[in-house]
């Protein structure tokens, strides 16, 4: 009964009145990686529809997020506990798949003392890629000869952990170590639990 051009004209005029065009105005004065996900939500949105549009500006920002967390990561030396014999990190920021990469080259296990201490505590570990990088790095401070000592893990990840179980040390408080979980699968949970 109502005439297509009439509709038409209805959905610009809604069209019209709903985009943020202000937006515009700001494009080179917000972050690159939001200005390229209002770009793509917008051009996705006139090829295709708005459902399509809305799952890849999720996906986008989400993989802008990861990777923005995984630039985060990173290591202090606290001078107060270190000395000739050891050294003592304090690791900052989230330890998943996307910064397992970066943690590791973090960590030069041939010029490192006798003992070296990584203090978790500001840090969250997140996923399976996670824990394999803390192995790996005990591995590699094993296989040079120096004794590695891992400071408020999660009694989880402690549990998960092949190589470097053993290294994980609990402060004097046990309030302070992290009582978070990790994400795992069911079946490698309850063979580790007998």
């Amino acid at each position: 009964m109502i005439p297509v051009a009439a509709l038409v004209g209805i959905m610009f005029v809604v069209v019209i009145e709903t985009f943020a065009w202000s937006s515009l105005r700001i494009i080179n004065k917000i972050p690159k990686a939001d200005a390229f996900t209002l770009i793509l939500v917008s051009v996705v949105t006139v090829l295709t529809d708005l459902a399509v549009a809305v799952v890849a500006g999720v996906i986008v920002s989400a993989l802008v997020f990861s990777w923005n967390c995984a630039r985060s990561i990173h290591i202090e030396t606290d001078n107060t506990k270190s000395n000739e014999t050891s050294r003592y990190y304090i690791l900052h920021g989230h330890l998943f798949f996307v910064s397992s990469t970066d943690f590791k080259r973090l960590f030069n296990p041939e010029q490192d003392p006798q003992d070296v201490y990584i203090d978790f505590k500001y840090s969250r570990v997140w996923d399976h890629s996670a824990l394999q990088a803390i192995d790996d790095i005990a591995t590699q401070y094993a296989n040079s000869g120096t004794t590695l000592h891992l400071l408020h893990l999660s009694p989880d990840c402690a549990a998960l952990l092949d190589n470097a179980s053993q290294m994980v040390e609990s402060e004097l408080d046990p309030d302070q170590d992290p009582h978070y979980r990790i994400v795992i699968d069911s079946e490698k949970s309850k063979a580790q639990k007998n």
